[in-house]
C-alpha cells in the first residue's frame, strides 16, 4: 500500500516462493499472482515492471528463449505493465560478455522489452539501443539520424 499511495513504480520478479521457474507458463503464473496482489493493494498496472529473469546462457541455453517468450507473454497479458531485465545476467561466465549482451538486447527489444539495467558507459551498447528503438518502432529514423549527427553512434 506504500507504493500505491505514493504512486511508486515497482519491479517484480517473475518468480514465486519456490525459486526461479523454468517455464514460460510458470513465470507467467507468478506474474498473475503478483499482479492480482498488487492491484488489490491499489497499485496500477502502469506502475509495475516485470522482470522475466535472464539466466546465464552458459548454464542453460534453453532459458534464453524462455526469457524472450516470457517478455512476449507479459506484454500480451498485461499491456499496461512494463518489462525490465538485468542484461548482463545473460552473459555471466562467458568471455566477451559485451557481445552476448548486445545481441541479447536486440532480441529482447524485439520481444517487447521496455527497460533494461545495463552499463550506460558502454557507448556501443547505447548505440545498439538507438538502433533497437528505431527497428522496433519505439523511435523514428529521425531520432537515429539526430543521434548520428550528434556523434552518439559508434559501430
Amino acid at each position: 500500500s506504500l507504493a500505491a499511495g505514493r504512486q511508486a513504480w515497482l519491479v517484480a520478479l517473475a518468480m514465486g516462493t519456490n525459486g526461479i521457474p523454468s517455464s514460460v507458463e510458470q513465470r507467467l503464473a507468478a506474474c498473475e499472482l503478483i499482479m492480482t496482489h498488487l492491484t488489490r493493494l491499489g497499485v496500477k498496472a502502469e506502475q509495475i515492471f516485470f522482470d522475466p529473469l535472464a539466466l546465464p546462457v552458459a548454464v542453460d541455453s534453453s532459458q534464453v528463449l524462455v526469457t524472450l517468450k516470457t517478455i512476449e507473454q507479459i506484454k500480451s497479458h498485461y499491456p499496461a505493465a512494463k518489462t525490465v531485465l538485468g542484461l548482463s545476467n545473460i552473459s555471466h561466465g562467458l568471455p566477451r560478455r559485451r557481445l552476448v549482451n548486445r545481441a541479447f538486447l536486440l532480441m529482447a527489444a524485439y520481444a517487447g522489452l521496455d527497460a533494461v539495467i545495463l552499463n550506460p558507459l558502454d557507448a556501443k551498447m547505447m548505440s545498439f539501443i538507438k538502433v533497437a528503438d528505431m527497428l522496433t518502432g519505439k523511435e523514428t529514423s529521425r531520432g537515429y539520424i539526430r543521434a548520428h549527427r550528434k556523434g552518439m553512434l559508434i559501430d
